[in-house]
């Protein structure tokens, strides 16, 4: 199922320093695919340039590297396109409730590869039912739930990094309720204090992605984004994300704990519908 002849670079070819950004080094053209038709998403899906959030952040092309405020794609269908030399297999599938979160039972991890591998592209996405409880959550437990992490990826090998995590911005210091802000973090560089529409108490079908060279965490609701998309770079200068930063990804959501009193799981929230999809890179 999983892709291991990736064509030779012909559209990305920039290089740093004599040697092709390692992210895209082995990435495909336009016409690398997958043998059946699930494997590679429709180009009809790319939209405007206009939606980037963040102070840190940077975009990847701007023709490619967009995902649509018009978004219908359904829940079954492999990701909208953002980069079109990332040919992606589904990896995972949990169809109905993967996760809900209580104490003790409040994250839920995949490491879906074979030791070694790692991956060119990843998207993530799940359904996330949140009740409007965050007071509640803060007079019942020690500290704030200032940061409520609710997924978050990266290689577990040696020398890999953290390469996404969504998390959702709800209060200000001293505990006090702040706009609805979404952050997107990454070992590089951050998205913060990003507002948008995206109340507790709302049923949301989230994605998170991570190509060359971005983590980016979208929201949508009937098909619909809501708000900008919130978007890290993985791309300072002359240094870029490796595959090798990837090798044997975990996948996470939720907070197995609370951490420094300011980052809580979202108890009570429910996560559903799970997938993953990755352009896989294959071990060395």
């Amino acid at each position: 199922m999983f892709l291991r002849a990736i064509l030779a670079l012909t559209l990305l070819s920039f290089a740093v320093g004599g040697c092709t950004p390692p992210l895209v080094e082995a990435l495909g053209d336009d016409d690398a695919s997958g043998d059946d038709d699930d494997a590679t998403p429709d180009d009809d899906d790319t939209a405007d340039d206009d939606t980037t959030a963040g102070d840190d952040d940077t975009s990847a092309d701007d023709d490619d590297s967009t995902a649509g405020d018009d978004d219908t794609t359904s829940y079954d269908d492999p990701p909208p396109v953002v980069n079109k030399n990332c040919p992606y297999t589904r990896v995972v599938e949990q169809e109905g409730i993967v996760l809900e979160v209580q104490d003790g039972a409040s994250s839920w991890s995949v490491e879906p590869l074979q030791p070694g591998e790692g991956f060119y592209c990843a998207v993530l996405r799940f359904t996330l039912t949140t009740p409007d409880n965050l007071a509640e959550i803060a007079q019942e437990h020690d500290g704030c739930p200032l940061y409520i992490p609710i997924a978050t990826f990266g290689g577990t090998a040696e020398d890999t990094q953290m390469l996404a995590r969504a998390v959702f911005h709800p209060f200000d210091e001293g505990c006090q309720p702040g706009p609805d802000r979404l952050e997107m973090y990454n070992y590089m560089a951050s998205a913060t204090d990003i507002q948008g529409p995206w109340p507790a108490g709302e049923t949301w079908r989230v994605e998170v992605r991570v190509e060359p060279f971005f983590s980016r965490v979208t929201l949508r609701q009937s098909g619909q984004q809501v708000g900008d998309y919130v978007e890290a770079t993985l791309n300072i200068g002359n240094e870029y994300a490796s595959v090798e930063d990837t090798r044997d990804p975990r996948f996470t959501i939720g907070l197995p704990q609370i951490e420094e009193g300011t980052h809580f799981p979202w108890y009570g929230a429910t996560y559903s519908d799970l997938d993953i999809w990755l352009n896989v890179a294959p071990a060395e």
